[in-house]
């Protein structure tokens, strides 16, 4: 932050701006209620900090220099913008409270979301915050019909990304997994090729990391299983995975807190050429409410985490 703009307060662009305005340190220090030597006081730190001269006299009254000029277009600016982020807290408060409405991809639900979405209700228990999880494609409408305002995952597709931004937050790989006690676990060496042997769980057609997995398979040497099934329902897939002899393959944030617990494993699979980005899907021209961007600070917090 630049030194000078962090000792310039509110009461410095308020007093100058009243100024102006007015023409005379008189009128204003009276519409601000506040003596005329205070306002006279407050106008000098003022100059001080900006190194030169905001007001020139003309015969018994004041009017702005050239550096006046300048400086009051951005300070009504920015007086403008916090009246209207003030107004904005007053209309959300009287209507209830914030909402901020999170499109949720798999990837990021396992961990980084809970851990953020924890920090985040810590310092705003009145927000409610809404997770709406579902198909790449159906989020990413929802996003620029300003139904969502972010959403959270692997990096989509550059046709749908129409108007929107993208923040990276990290990268992560796909995987296979298994249940503990899966028969491929218990052959030494293994080999890819078993999984053929076993049901597929995969995500469906419409999944951003379905074109990645079907590469990699490609890649491999794999042409079509014979016997998939396609979910993008994570309670349903970890619920298959761990009481069947299933292999799933799905991103690793997915299932990183099962793994972790030993329910479900990685079969020894190099998936290193499937490393995607993870992060931060908004409306590129629409600025976040101030809960969605505490929020979003706490995003980033948990993903560096």
């Amino acid at each position: 932050m630049n030194p000078i703009s962090a000792r310039i307060k509110f009461r410095h662009l308020q007093c100058f701006l009243e100024t102006a305005r007015l023409q005379s340190v008189g009128k204003a220090a009276q519409n601000l209620a506040i003596s005329q030597p205070a306002v006279s006081k407050t106008l000098r730190e003022l100059e001080n900090e900006l190194g030169v001269k905001l007001f020139e006299r003309n015969g018994r009254n004041i009017r702005l220099s050239a550096y006046g000029e300048v400086f009051q277009r951005y300070a009504g600016a920015s007086v403008s913008s916090l009246k209207q982020g003030v107004d904005m807290v007053a209309q959300a408060r009287s209507a209830g409270g914030f909402r901020v409405r999170i499109g949720a991809l798999p990837t990021i639900s396992a961990k980084v979301l809970p851990r953020a979405i924890a920090a985040f209700k810590e310092q705003d228990k009145d927000t409610i915050v809404e997770i709406l999880t579902g198909e790449n494609a159906v989020l990413m409408s929802q996003l620029q019909m300003g139904d969502l305002d972010l959403v959270v995952g692997r990096l989509t597709r550059p046709d749908r990304m129409l108007g929107l931004s993208f923040e990276h937050l990290y990268t992560e790989q796909i995987g296979f997994f298994v249940c503990s006690q899966h028969p491929l676990m218990q052959k030494k060496p293994f080999v890819l090729d078993g999984i053929a042997d076993f049901t597929i769980l995969m995500p469906g057609k419409g999944a951003v990391i379905r074109p990645t997995v079907d590469q990699f398979l490609a890649a491999n040497g794999f042409g079509n299983f014979s016997d998939i099934i396609e979910s993008v329902s994570t309670l349903f897939c970890k619920s298959f995975v761990k009481t069947t002899n299933a292999v799933w393959i799905i991103s690793r944030g997915v299932v990183i807190d099962e793994v972790e617990r030993g329910t479900i494993v990685e079969l020894p699979v190099d998936t290193s050429t499937t490393t995607g980005p993870v992060g931060l899907t908004m409306r590129a021209e629409t600025p976040l409410s101030l809960p969605a961007q505490l929020l979003v600070h706490h995003i980033r917090e948990a993903a560096l985490g």
